[in-house]
């Protein structure tokens, strides 16, 4: 139940299929699925629509200004940078090469 209640709530439909079997040796856990899905017939959902996709919408405005906020910091504070490298060529060999990275914005 932990798990799915994060998905139930405001405007969601949920159904729940509560499975049993016949013979004598499951018979403990067929009882306990059964007193779990009479639990799950008693719930209702009395959070109200609107409130929440209010709190939605409130929420995603201010995760957009934060994202906001981070790309005008990259952009003033990103440079390119040529850096020198040395790699692998083969038979113990190395070669010197010049690799241009972006620098600068790695906080943001």
């Amino acid at each position: 139940t932990m798990m799915l209640s994060t998905g139930l709530g405001g405007n969601s439909k949920t159904a729940i299929i509560v499975c049993g079997a016949q013979e004598q040796r499951h018979g403990p856990e067929t009882i306990a699925s059964m007193k779990f899905g009479q639990t799950c017939r008693g719930i209702f959902s009395l959070t109200a629509g609107k409130a929440t996709a209010n709190m939605l919408h409130e929420l995603l405005n201010n995760i957009n200004e934060r994202i906001a906020e981070c790309e005008e910091n990259i952009k003033k504070y990103e440079r390119w940078e040529v850096k020198e490298v040395l790699r692998p060529v083969g038979d113990g060999k190395e070669e010197l090469r010049k690799v241009t990275v972006v620098v600068g914005a790695e906080e943001y």
